[in-house]
Parts: structure tokens; C-alpha cells; sequence
């Protein structure tokens, strides 16, 4: 038997040559020589490697999905060319391929690419299926192995040899497509029930991290204003404290030049002045009476009362003394031998 495949493999152009190194070129140089051989009419094959065919088929969203068809070419059986120019070249046989089925297609004439091919599965889908595959014989070859993925787990589904009619091969792939599609439409369904749970979830997420920023939102501005709030107050009384030390500098330096109060007993050249006070008040204090205005003014501004917060209003004639010339005396403002003013605030 391996004399007359030697001998058959070297009289016709093989498919792809003895020991092909890369899956790939071996994909691409089988879909050439086969369409070079047997003609255009049959599926498309996949071009690229077994894991990029099955990731193709089978590693996408359920709806998009497909089964993966495995061709394993043998040209030392007797079935091939049948298979090929006829099964393969079925209006309906491709129809089904185009619509349900990602085909990709290597020949094992050659130990080593049977030995490359049985690297690949294992890779992709186990030792099992590897095992499978490895003890198929020649006399049943040409084979489809058909995989698909049902949930997560990809497997072997069927696998239909060489010696079959067209009516059961249409059959077998419609089989494996109505099988897949049952299956499918349960998958679509759980996805989309899925994706609809995953979008009600990002929303909440988006809306709880909207409002969790919403809340930092607030409490930065509530820091931000407290913070404004605390700086205006600290400034104002900064402020009102630098305010009255200056206050109380000029008030001390008033203090300090401000003649004595004479003694009671000093006779005409003496005037009382009352002073109403503006929560009512009073307090009383004797100047010479030839005391400028200025003098009077400054010993309200040591009680707390200066010219620029305070009118001082003299009762007749009624007028502001803050608002005459301060070097006038006491006597020629008509304020002896006694007078009562009043204090309005400003």
C-alpha cells in the first residue's frame, strides 16, 4: 500500500508539496493547486492557518459565528476526484458551504503534513480530536470534519467520509447547520439578554459615578466657599484689627498731647461741657475757655468718638463743631461759661 501511494503521489502534480514548513503558504499553495486541479466550481477555501480558520468560525459574537469544515485531501484514494469535481461542486453542496461554514482545507498525501496537521489540532482542540483524525484511513478519504462551538466548548461535531452520495452529504452538512443553528438562536438570545444586563449595569455604574462626582462636586464648592467664606472673615478682621491698632496708635497720641483738665476752682476763664453720649449718656469735662475747638474734638476722640465717625452738635445755634475751623476757641463758639452738645453717629 505505501509502494502504490509512493507511486501515485509521483506521477500527478500534488496539491501541496512534501514537508511544508508554514501553515499559511501550505493553506494558500492547497487552494491553488486544488482550484488548478479540479476546476473553480466548489467552496472557498480558507487562507491561513487551522487556529486563524477557527478563530473565524468560531471565536466571534453567537450571531456572527460559523461551523468550521476541516478538508482533508488524500490523493492516493481512489474516492478523491470524485469527491472533488462532483460532491464538492454541488449547487447546493456550496450554497450550504457559503451560507453556514468557514472551509479550510489541507492535504495529508505526505506523512509529514498528515504529522503537521495533527501538531495543529492538538494545538486547537485537544489530543482527543487530534486522535480522531489521525486514525482515519485512506480508503475512506476524502473527509469533512466538521467543528463548531456550542457555548464554550468547541468539539468535533461529525465527521463525513469520502464514500458518501451527494443526497447524504447535502443531508449531513444541512444536519450539522440546523443542529448549529438551534443552538445559535439559544446563544444570540443569551447574549443579548446579557449585553442588555451589562448595558442596564454600565448605566447605574455611569449614573452612581455621576453622582458620586455630583456629590464631590458639592463639597468642593462647600470647601471652596468655606474656605472663601474663612479667608474674608480672617482678611476683615485682619483688617478691622489693623484698623483699630492704627485707631488706637492715634488715639494714645491725641492722649498724649492733650492739655490737662483745669481745676474747678480756676474762676471765669472756665467752661463745662457736657457731652450726650449716643446711646445717652453723658459725660462732662472742663476746658479753658480760650481752648481752640481742636482740643475739645481730641478729647472726644480719647473716649472713643472721632470727628470722622461722630457729628458733634452744639444745641444753639444747632451745628456741627466737626464741620468749623478747629482753631476757633471754645468762647468765640459761644460754648461758655457751660454747654451740652450731642454725639450723632455719622
Amino acid at each position: 500500500m505505501l509502494l502504490h501511494t509512493w507511486y501515485f503521489v509521483k506521477t500527478i502534480s500534488v496539491i501541496v508539496p512534501d514537508n511544508v514548513e508554514d501553515e499559511i503558504v501550505g493553506s494558500i499553495t492547497f487552494s491553488e493547486n486544488f482550484t488548478t486541479r479540479y476546476g473553480p466550481i466548489h467552496p472557498p477555501f480558507y487562507q491561513g492557518t487551522l487556529e486563524d480558520a477557527l478563530k473565524e468560525a468560531c471565536s466571534k459574537p453567537a450571531k456572527d459565528r460559523k461551523i468550521l469544515a476541516i478538508y482533508l485531501h488524500h490523493d492516493a484514494s481512489v474516492l478523491t476526484n470524485v469527491f472533488c469535481t462532483q460532491l464538492l461542486g454541488f449547487e447546493s453542496v456550496m450554497q450550504t458551504f457559503e451560507n453556514n461554514f468557514v472551509l479550510w482545507g489541507w492535504d495529508i498525501t505526505f506523512e509529514s503534513n498528515r504529522q503537521k496537521l495533527q501538531q495543529s489540532v492538538n494545538s486547537c482542540l485537544g489530543s482527543t480530536a487530534a486522535m480522531s483524525l489521525k486514525n482515519i484511513p485512506v480508503d475512506r478519504l476524502p473527509a469533512l470534519v466538521l467543528i463548531m462551538r456550542i457555548r464554550s466548548s468547541t468539539e468535533i461535531f461529525n465527521v463525513i467520509y469520502g464514500n458518501v452520495g451527494v443526497n447524504e452529504l447535502l443531508s449531513s452538512l444541512i444536519e450539522c447547520a440546523e443542529v448549529f443553528s438551534e443552538h445559535q438562536r439559544v446563544e444570540i438570545r443569551e447574549e443579548a439578554e446579557r449585553a442588555e444586563r451589562e448595558m442596564v449595569k454600565l448605566e447605574q455604574d455611569l449614573a452612581y459615578r455621576e453622582s458620586l462626582e455630583a456629590d464631590r462636586a458639592k463639597e468642593e464648592a462647600k470647601r471652596n466657599q468655606e474656605r472663601a467664606e474663612h479667608e474674608a472673615r480672617r482678611r476683615q478682621e485682619s483688617e478691622k484689627a489693623e484698623t483699630e491698632a492704627r485707631k488706637e496708635a492715634y488715639r494714645k497720641e491725641v492722649e498724649a498731647s492733650l492739655p490737662p483738665e483745669p481745676p474747678q476752682c480756676q474762676g471765669d476763664g472756665i467752661t463745662k461741657i457736657k457731652f450726650r453720649l449716643p446711646k445717652g449718656e453723658f459725660i462732662e469735662r472742663r476746658f479753658e475757655a480760650n481752648t481752640p475747638l481742636k482740643v475739645l474734638l481730641d478729647f472726644l476722640v480719647v473716649k472713643g468718638y472721632p470727628a470722622e465717625e461722630f457729628k458733634v452738635i452744639s444745641s444753639w445755634p444747632r451745628r456741627d463743631l466737626t464741620a468749623l475751623d478747629k482753631n476757633q476757641t471754645l468762647k468765640d463758639l459761644h460754648l461758655c461759661p457751660q454747654e451740652t452738645v450731642i454725639l450723632e453717629e455719622r
